[in-house]
């Protein structure tokens, strides 16, 4: 965000702040995209059930090791919202056979299971 100083504050030497207005903060692509990123994230958590495939659109690694691929798809076991917001989608690694949580921005796309699995 470009720092916005009033002119009077200027002439005195002194700099002030100005916080952008609503209409200029909407107009702010960096922020937009990030609010596109939220909205479609949320979205896809609640179009995503348990059992559907997932695809992530880059390779997930952790403490230096790949645990899942891009482009491989990953059947949901579960998904969990934390206190925090953060949702989280569980899948299991075909290479490591290890429990992965993956963030919703990693999803790139997703596959509904042919048979809805029902928890019960």
């Amino acid at each position: 965000m470009a720092l916005k100083m009033r002119a009077s504050a200027m002439l005195n030497g002194i700099v002030t702040p100005i916080k952008p207005s609503e209409s200029e903060a909407s107009m702010n692509p960096i922020r937009q995209d990030q609010s596109d990123l939220i909205v479609e994230a949320d979205f896809m958590w609640r179009e995503i059930q348990v059992g559907d495939d997932i695809y992530i659109d880059a390779d997930h690694y952790l403490d230096g090791e790949r645990k899942l691929c891009k482009a491989v798809p990953y059947q949901v076991l579960n998904k969990v919202d934390s206190v925090s917001g953060a949702q989280t989608l569980v899948v299991q690694s075909y290479k490591t056979g290890e429990l992965v949580n993956v963030s919703m921005y990693q999803v790139c796309s997703y596959e509904q299971a042919p048979t809805p699995i029902q928890m019960v």
